[in-house]
């Protein structure tokens, strides 16, 4: 099974580097991010990767958390 990771504020200059290392080591990537602070292009990188899914929402939406809690649990 493929380990699989949740990254909240993927787009901001922290998450956009943890989630690059972990689709390269191989994880799938399921993020969440309002963009309030971090970019799109932050994510250039991972743009078209099957290992790395982005839900543009805050984590403060609930609905926005069980949708990537759902993506995460169905490993997709």
């Amino acid at each position: 099974m493929t380990p699989r990771a949740v990254v909240t504020g993927a787009a901001g200059f922290i998450g956009s580097n943890l989630a690059e290392r972990l689709v390269a080591r191989g994880d799938t990537v399921h993020a969440i991010d309002d963009l309030s602070h971090g970019t799109l292009e932050n994510l250039a990188g991972l743009r078209g990767s099957k290992h790395f899914t982005l839900v543009q929402a805050s984590i403060l939406d609930p609905g926005a958390v069980e949708a990537v809690a759902e993506i995460a649990a169905a490993g997709c």
